[in-house]
C-alpha cells in the first residue's frame, strides 16, 4: 500500500524514460523492489529525492548499499553503449554504487546489465541438478525435488525475451539426464515417460522446451487485450512484436496450450513400446499415487524397480 502511494506520486511528475512520443516510464514496483527511470541523471535524481522524502515521512529509508545505479549512454557517432562509473546518486550522504559493464542487478528473478536482460543459460540448472544427484537422499525424494522445485524454479527463470530454443532444449536434456541417473533408467527409456503427467503413467516432469514458449505466448496475448496505453505502446516495439512471432512458430504444434502439451506427452508415452500398458492409467485417480508417496516399507531399490 505504501508503494502504491509512491507510484501514483511519481507518475504525476514530469520526466521519466521516454519510450514513445506520448508515453514514458518513471517507476516499476513489485513488493519492496523499486526501479526508477529517467532520460538523464538529473531527472533520475528528482525522482530519487521524491522517493527518499516519501519514505522518510513514513519512518522508512532507502538503503544505498543494497541499491544500484545504472547510467547508460551512446557513444557519439556510433551505435555503441557505454556506462557512467562516476557516482551520480546519493541517499543520506551515501553513494549508490554504479554498475560497470561487467555488473548486473536482479529484478523478479531475472538479471539485467547495461545492454538489457542477461541471456539465460543452463549453468545454474546444471549446478543445482548435480547437487540433487549427490545429496544423501532417497530416489523418491530426489525426484520430487527435481520435479517440484528445480524445474519449477527454472520454469520462471527461463521466461525471457532473450531465451533461445537451444537453451530450452539443453535444459530439458540436462533434466532428463539427471532423472535417468537418479532412477537408474536405461538410456533407451522414452523421453515421454519423463515428461508425461503422472496420471498418464509418466513421471510428471514438465518439458521446459514445450511449456515456456506456450506460457509466454499466452501472457503476451492477454497483455495485448489490456486497455493500459503504456502496455499497448510496449507491445508495439518492433523487438516485442518480433519475439511474439517467434513464440507463434515455437508453439505451432500445441497452439500455445499447456493442456495440449500434457495430453501430447501422454499420447506419445502410451503409443510407445514401453507405455503400451498405460492406456487405462488415467481412469484411476490413485494409480500413480505411489510415485509421490511410496509405501513406508519400500526400500530405494523397491522404488527404482517400480519406476523401471
Amino acid at each position: 500500500m505504501v508503494l502504491d502511494e509512491l507510484v501514483c506520486k511519481l507518475e504525476q511528475m514530469d520526466g521519466g524514460l521516454t519510450i514513445s512520443e506520448s508515453q514514458e516510464v518513471k517507476v516499476l514496483a513489485y513488493a519492496d523492489d523499486l526501479i526508477l527511470f529517467a532520460n538523464d541523471h538529473r531527472g533520475a535524481n528528482r525522482l530519487l529525492r521524491v522517493a527518499t522524502e516519501f519514505f522518510r515521512e513514513r519512518g522508512l529509508a532507502l538503503n544505498a548499499e543494497k541499491s544500484a545505479a545504472l547510467s547508460v549512454g551512446v557513444v557519439p557517432g556510433k551505435k555503441q553503449l557505454y556506462t557512467h562509473t562516476k557516482n551520480l546518486f546519493y541517499v543520506g550522504g551515501k553513494a549508490i554504487p554504479q554498475l560497470t559493464p561487467v555488473d548486473y542487478f536482479k529484478y523478479l528473478g531475472s538479471r539485467y546489465n547495461f545492454s538489457g536482460q542477461v541471456r539465460p543459460s543452463v549453468e545454474l540448472l546444471k549446478t543445482q541438478l548435480a547437487r540433487v544427484q549427490s545429496a544423501p537422499l532417497k530416489p523418491a525424494q530426489k525426484l520430487t525435488i527435481i520435479r517440484d522445485h528445480v524445474v519449477a524454479r527454472f520454469l520462471s527463470c527461463l521466461q525471457s525475451v532473450r531465451i533461445t530454443l537451444k537453451v530450452l532444449k539443453d535444459a530439458d536434456r540436462l533434466v532428463r539426464l539427471s532423472v535417468r541417473k537418479v532412477l537408474h533408467l536405461n538410456k533407451s527409456s522414452p523421453d515421454a515417460y519423463i515428461h508425461a503427467p503422472i496420471r498418464e503413467g509418466g513421471l510428471g516432469i514438465i518439458s521446459l522446451r514445450a511449456h515456456i514458449p506456450a506460457i509466454m505466448r499466452s501472457r503476451l496475448f492477454k497483455i495485448a487485450t489490456t486497455a493500459d496505453p503504456l502496455t499497448a505502446t510496449v507491445l508495439q516495439i518492433p523487438a516485442v512484436e518480433k519475439f511474439y512471432q517467434t513464440l507463434l512458430r515455437w508453439t505451432e504444434g500445441n497452439g500455445g496450450s499447456t493442456t495440449n502439451i500434457r495430453k501430447e506427452w501422454g499420447r506419445k508415452l502410451q503409443e510407445s513400446y514401453s507405455g503400451n500398458g498405460l492406456r487405462q492409467g488415467n481412469t484411476s485417480g490413485v494409480s500413480g499415487g505411489w510415485l509421490r508417496n511410496p509405501p513406508n516399507f519400500w526400500s530405494s531399490a523397491d522404488y527404482i524397480d517400480a519406476v523401471r
